[in-house]
């Protein structure tokens, strides 16, 4: 009859009811993890964090966003966490959006606009359905570092954007957003 060591088969079994133990645990509970990890929008309209991020459209007046986590709820997913940045904002000098409209390099043409969350949605411009898309200024704003998508109007300085993990032209990191 063999005898299966006696040491290595309770160390065994011991780390092994560490691990399942350790993969029901949560010991975070706090109400700042919630929140972060909700998935939910929640309406900001701080400027400087959208103007550090878009440098292109100048100063801005006012902006409504959210940042809203994607992978919210998904704790099988390990690693970096994507963050969709959607919201409006209205250019401080609105001669700058009409000048990126007519400028020739973008080929802008006529767009609807994307699905956003309904606390942005909600504060969007009434009436306002003359917005213009162009997937050569995406490409340029973003630099190719992170999904983008601008619509402007073209009766007003008003900029619809929806983005996914942007970051700062100067920095090619993810900042936070908060």
């Amino acid at each position: 009859m063999t005898r299966l060591p006696t040491v290595g088969f309770v160390a065994l079994a011991f780390s092994t009811g560490l691990a399942v133990a350790a993969c029901g645990t949560d010991t975070d509970h706090s109400d700042k993890a919630a929140s972060s990890d909700s998935g939910a929008c929640v309406r900001k309209q701080d400027v400087q964090p959208i103007a550090t991020r878009f440098p292109v459209f100048g100063e801005i007046a006012r902006s409504e966003w959210c940042a809203v986590n994607l992978s919210a709820g998904r704790s099988d997913v390990p690693g970096p966490t994507d963050i969709r940045l959607a919201g409006e904002l209205t250019a401080a000098d609105s001669g700058r959006v009409h000048a990126l409209l007519g400028d020739s390099r973008w080929h802008f043409r006529a767009a609807s606009l994307p699905s956003l969350p309904a606390k942005i949605a909600q504060e969007l411009p009434e009436g306002e359905d003359n917005w213009m898309a162009s997937e050569e200024f995406d490409r340029s704003v973003s630099a190719g570092l992170y999904a983008a998508n601008f619509y402007l109007s073209e009766t007003s300085s008003a900029v619809v954007f929806d983005t996914v993990n942007p970051v700062s032209p100067t920095n090619s990191a993810p900042a936070v957003v908060e």
